[in-house]
């Protein structure tokens, strides 16, 4: 009897830790601060310059939070100009060109190829813990081997997806670096994850130690 009802307080714990999860990977996506800048202090204070002013300059760049991305990426601009580089770089190849311009065409092409992915695995890590979160619910009283599974499952796919997020966000900082910020002002200056990758990826790692808990040692089918 006692052993029942501390299992059963673990299904409710990894519910509540479930929720947190969800809250943290909403807050996520809806915030700006996607990726931010890490300012070396003595430059910093040389420039006077805050985080404010820092963060003010990232949000301008229209894609330092996932709703500027998916705005971004829906634009005809975007299209035009996704289109437009296949297309260069293709004539290019053609030609047997290989300069450096063709290389510096192909490294926009894949960070605008990269921003859509960012948003979908972002996007999809929310999916996976609503889902593991609506199973833990159902779970408590319900309980049987198939839900176990779905919960393990989506858990899972949670933290993989997140970390795929955080991934690629981070693959895109060499393009930030070399044509944004400048390669002169990589020693001083580096882009980061920001507050809202940093939640999606917090959500998704304990959710997906969550729904390992809930699976190995949540209440089992009597």
């Amino acid at each position: 009897m006692a052993n029942a009802k501390k299992i059963g307080i673990i299904d409710i714990v990894v519910l509540g830790i479930l929720v947190i999860c969800l809250l943290f990977s909403i807050i996520g996506v809806s915030i700006d601060g996607w990726w931010t800048i890490k300012v070396d202090k003595d430059f910093e204070e040389a420039l006077g310059i805050t985080q404010d002013d820092i963060d003010n300059l990232v949000s301008e760049t229209g894609f330092s939070s996932i709703g500027d991305i998916l705005d971004l990426v829906g634009t005809d601009e975007y299209k035009e100009s996704v289109d437009g580089l296949k297309e260069a770089i293709d004539n290019a190849e053609k030609l047997g060109l290989d300069d450096e311009e063709l290389e510096s065409a192909k490294e926009y092409l894949g960070f605008y190829q990269k921003l859509p992915a960012i948003c979908a695995f972002a996007i999809m890590t929310v999916l996976m813990l609503a889902i593991a979160v609506a199973v833990a619910v159902v779970k408590l009283f319900a309980n049987n081997g198939i839900l176990r599974i779905v919960l393990l499952a989506a858990a899972v796919a949670a933290l993989l997806f997140a970390i795929i997020a955080a991934a690629l966000t981070g693959s895109i900082f060499d393009f930030i670096n070399d044509s944004i910020l400048g390669e002169e002002m990589t020693e001083y200056v580096k882009p980061v994850l920001g507050a809202a990758s940093a939640l999606l990826l917090v959500g998704g790692l304990l959710g997906g130690v969550a729904g390992a808990v809930g699976f190995f040692l949540g209440k089992k089918k009597a």
